[in-house]
This record gives structure tokens, C-alpha cells and sequence, in this order.
């Protein structure tokens, strides 16, 4: 089946409006996803808007030692694995979530990104 993503990079204020508007929490958040797919008809393709928080990015990056890139292609993948079925709500779900992020990043060039500063990584709910 196909997919069709849309990636969208935000500022944290508007990343704020719209986790407010569409999560109706308060704050700010590394990504949101929506599947926007037509679920009446199956033989369309699945579609996934992705909107990432490029300053988040810019600040976790420098903080955690790797490039903006890095941060915003852990964000994107990140969105994209809870469209295809993964959580991390309990620590044992968002530990899973983790290494397949890192699996996926390291197969396209990035390297272990997450697990790489695990420690210093904080985690942004509102996915």
C-alpha cells in the first residue's frame, strides 16, 4: 500500500497552538502526527501529517551534541512510528519506540540518535 507524508516544521510557539488546539494540552512538544488517511476507501494511499518543533530541534541538537538534522529526522520518525501502531506511554512501550527509532536512523545515515544521549534526553509527550 502507499503512504503519503506531509512533514510541517514549526516554530515552539506554534507548536504550542496547535498542541493546544488539537490535543488540548498546554505547552509545547517535539512533534505531533495525524493520520489523515480516508478510511472509507482502502485502496487510497495512507496519509500522515507530521509537524515537528524546529527550534525544540535547534535547542535539543546543541544541547545533546548532534545536528539539527539529527534532532528534527528523531522527531519525524518519531511522529511516523506512532502513525504505524507504537506508544510510549509505560517505560516499557517508549523503550521499544526508542531502539526502532534508533534501527531507523541508523539505517539512513544518522546513527543512534535518542540512545545516543539517552540520559540527557528529555522525553516530550503529545504525540
Amino acid at each position: 500500500s502507499r503512504v503519503e507524508i506531509s512533514i510541517g516544521i514549526v516554530d515552539d510557539a506554534e507548536m504550542r497552538r496547535l498542541n493546544r488546539k488539537h490535543l488540548s494540552r498546554r505547552g509545547s512538544t517535539d512533534c505531533l502526527s495525524f493520520d489523515l488517511s480516508d478510511e472509507a476507501d482502502p485502496r487510497r494511499p495512507r496519509v500522515f501529517d507530521i509537524i515537528v518543533n524546529g527550534e525544540l530541534a535547534i535547542h535539543e541538537a546543541a544541547r545533546r551534541g548532534h545536528s539539527a538534522g539529527a534532532e528534527l529526522a528523531l522527531y519525524i520518525v518519531h511522529g511516523l512510528l506512532h502513525q504505524l501502531g507504537f506508544d510510549d506511554a509505560t517505560a516499557r512501550q517508549a523503550e521499544r519506540m526508542h531502539r526502532m527509532e534508533d534501527e531507523i536512523l541508523r539505517d539512513v545515515g544518522y546513527g543512534s540518535v535518542y540512545n545516543a544521549n539517552a540520559r540527557t534526553h528529555r522525553t516530550l509527550k503529545g504525540n
